[in-house]
């Protein structure tokens, strides 16, 4: 419910349901949520994740070659993650309020969502953040 809130708001869509989700939205989970060894969400090793996940994650993207923002949905868990040197050349991001913008390998926008916690200021706040980051082309 929330990313559907959030996305009626930001694509002004009266209703979502099932086939505009099929037509328009695409779910790649960045993070091994249920990997051994782990507690809530930590990498343990970052070299291992970017070689498993994280360049899986890029494939895809050259792939779909999408034209708008993609959504990565867990900011600001794991910010410090893709923070490390091991991401600094394939991943570059600002934050902006309550949510990130930024590129992945200099080629696809990205927004950084913060829907693992609480949305600082609701989802009204997010999306008009979002359009106001966008209206300035960043």
């Amino acid at each position: 419910s929330n990313i559907a809130g959030f996305l009626k708001r930001l694509y002004e869509i009266e209703k979502i349901n099932w086939d505009w989700y099929q037509t328009n939205f695409i779910n790649l989970e960045m993070i091994p949520y249920h990997s051994a060894n782990t507690s809530g969400l930590r990498i343990n090793n970052p070299t291992e994740f970017r070689k498993i996940y994280f360049e899986i994650l890029l494939k895809f993207l050259k792939h779909l070659n999408p034209q708008k923002s993609v959504f990565i949905l867990g900011f600001p868990t794991f910010e410090q993650y893709l923070n490390q040197s091991h991401f600094k050349n394939v991943i570059s991001f600002k934050k902006y309020g309550n949510f990130w913008v930024g590129k992945i390998a200099n080629k696809y926008d990205f927004i950084g969502l913060p829907f693992l916690t609480r949305i600082k200021g609701g989802k009204d706040a997010l999306v008009s953040g979002i359009k106001k980051i966008k209206s300035l082309n960043l």
